[in-house]
């Protein structure tokens, strides 16, 4: 087989967005929970969600995450 880029769909339904990215070692992917604007990471094997931070807010002064990116240490 030849190796090159692998396209796989991981996740699909509403709270899905381009925001994050995927660990190095495609364990989990980073996103923002727009209920509530923290960061999330989600596992990929379990489908467990986890909100990373508990800060953000609609409120004003609105406090929420756009653009991150996730790096699990070694």
């Amino acid at each position: 087989m030849p190796e090159g880029i692998t396209i796989k769909q991981v996740w699909t339904q509403n709270k899905v967005d381009n925001t994050g990215s995927v660990t190095s070692d495609g364990k989990y992917i980073s996103s923002v929970d727009w209920e509530t604007g923290d960061i999330a990471i989600r596992n990929l094997k379990t489908g467990v969600n986890e909100r990373l931070t508990h800060e953000g807010s609609w409120e004003d002064p609105m406090h929420f995450a756009v653009n991150n990116v996730i790096e699990l240490g070694t």
